[in-house]
């Protein structure tokens, strides 16, 4: 994780972005509960890190310590070494805190408009992506919560597959193969399509419009 981190601190805002995609790619391809996620888990707790060393060169207010993704970490695998569900109910719970706290820090960075340029850019593009991440483990969390508060193709739906619809609500693309079924499930995936849009016409906006000539960053 430090090793990550580091890289993510050296290449700055352009690599958090790319290690969010390679996150959202690897997610369907990992079996749940075997090796390979806890190796996912190091990924995201690495994200989260570089998240905190990036953000600390643009002294956000919204202050996050490296502690914060050790602990997470920590907490994931051992709850996956036990057998305990308050222990399942932990790690879910600050998973979605920590994904929270990450976005925050995100979209805080770039309204601050502390940076600009490619790493501007980065950053926006990074939050975007934390948004649809943040909202996948919302509605993981539903689904324990209630069962069948969505659908999926085979009935049952998987934490892959929720992370798959969070991807398509927040672009408005959405395929259809999953769906929001209880009414609390599909006011969520409502709210995160009116965000997303929000998001790219407003923040990303902005950031290309001060990159052209002209702008704040274009002159």
């Amino acid at each position: 994780m430090r090793l990550a981190a580091a890289a993510a601190e050296r290449l700055g805002w352009p690599a958090l972005p790319a290690l969010a995609v390679l996150l959202l790619v690897l997610r369907p391809l990992v079996r749940e509960n075997g090796p390979a996620e806890t190796a996912l888990a190091l990924l995201y707790a690495s994200l989260c890190a570089g998240t905190v060393l990036c953000a600390r060169s643009v002294a956000v207010g919204r202050r996050l310590g490296l502690a914060a993704p050790v602990a997470w970490f920590g907490v994931v695998v051992v709850a996956r070494a036990g057998d305990a569900r308050w222990l399942d109910a932990l790690a879910l719970l600050s998973t979605l805190w920590i994904t929270a706290q990450v976005t925050l820090v995100a979209v805080e960075t770039v309204l601050a408009r502390r940076l600009s340029g490619r790493d501007a850019l980065a950053a926006a593009a990074f939050g975007y992506l934390m948004l649809a991440l943040a909202w996948a483990q919302l509605y993981i969390v539903m689904e324990l919560w209630s069962p069948g508060a969505f659908r999926g193709p085979d009935g049952e739906v998987s934490a892959a597959e929720l992370t798959h619809l969070s991807m398509v609500t927040i672009t408005t693309l959405g395929y259809g193969d999953v769906v929001p079924v209880a009414p609390l499930a599909r006011v969520l995936a409502g709210l995160q399509a009116m965000v997303g849009t929000l998001y790219v016409a407003v923040v990303i906006g902005r950031i290309v419009s001060d990159m052209a000539p002209g702008g704040r960053d274009g002159r």
